[in-house]
């Protein structure tokens, strides 16, 4: 695949383009993971958030807009999944 930006690869995606998606599962899924890792210290719920977030990412492409930068696009999501990991922790401990 030709240099593309996350834009231009997002967008594709959008448009049906799974090689677009796998592109930027390799560009971001390290990123996300490093992301997670800092926030919930566990490698196994780290894994299971970046799992997720590429999930939700999937479920809700059409929301992405071109006209923005993927890469905030896809560390909120990652980040709102952590949040709800914690969150979900949090209440299985009282």
């Amino acid at each position: 695949m030709l240099q593309l930006s996350d834009s231009q690869l997002a967008t594709m995606w959008s448009q049906g383009d799974s090689k677009a998606f796998n592109r930027l599962l390799e560009l971001y899924k390290d990123k996300i993971y490093r992301l997670a890792y800092r926030m919930l210290r566990n490698k196994s719920d780290s894994e299971d958030v970046v799992q997720e977030t590429f999930l939700r990412a999937y479920q809700h492409s059409h929301r992405f807009d071109a006209t923005k930068n993927f890469s905030s696009w896809i560390f909120s999501i990652g980040k709102n999944v952590a949040i709800d990991f914690l969150r979900k922790k949090r209440t299985s401990y009282l």
